[in-house]
């Protein structure tokens, strides 16, 4: 009996070096794809700040000129009349314009330097202008819509041409109405009988 104990015993003890093997490989290779999506997730995205860095928004598009920045814990609308602003309607727009992602990239920079036009990038249906802490300015230019899928052709400063979804370009085109805060119409006061 003692030598049947002492082998399942040591058959007992091989499983669970086994299992701890199986799961340490197991944790590794989710860490390595872990930072295998980090890197995919960094390439992707047009823009290499967090939306907390994000001090002030402008955006020129045919729905008008919009100006927003940070006060205090909310947002407050610089112009075209200043007041405060929807604070989760800028939050939205921020969010989006920090972890905006490329679908493809269409043509490099000198490509697009030498037709902006092809791209609808001569005159930019939206122009987002984002000013970062420390005074660092990162500007989105969104052109004309791609035929094939309702992508719209966008670009970074000098870089290269890429597709946005058509998501995206919704929700960055906002209007100044749309960004500032919404205030409560008064009901109206009865006639008075006298």
């Amino acid at each position: 009996m003692k030598a049947r104990a002492r082998s399942a015993a040591l058959t007992l003890a091989l499983a669970a070096v086994a299992a701890a093997l199986i799961a340490a490989a197991v944790l590794i290779v989710g860490r390595e794809d872990r930072a295998e999506q980090a890197r995919k997730d960094a390439a992707e995205r047009l823009f290499p700040f967090a939306p907390a860095e994000v001090e002030e928004v402008a955006l020129a598009s045919e729905r008008g000129e919009v100006a927003v920045a940070r006060a205090g814990q909310g947002w407050r609308v610089l112009r075209p009349v200043p007041g405060p602003a929807d604070d989760g309607a800028v939050d939205l727009l921020v969010e989006r314009l920090a972890t905006l992602r490329r679908k493809a990239e269409v043509a490099p920079g000198a490509e697009a330097d030498a037709a902006p036009a092809r791209f609808g990038l001569d005159h930019p249906f939206l122009t987002v202008t984002a000013r970062l802490r420390g005074g660092r300015t990162e500007t989105l230019a969104v052109g004309r819509e791609n035929g094939f899928d309702g992508s719209h052709f966008a670009r970074v400063a000098k870089g290269p041409v890429v597709l946005i979804a058509p998501s995206d370009r919704h929700l960055l085109d906002r209007s100044p109405e749309e960004l500032a805060a919404k205030r409560p119409v008064p009901a109206p006061t009865p006639p008075s009988h006298q």
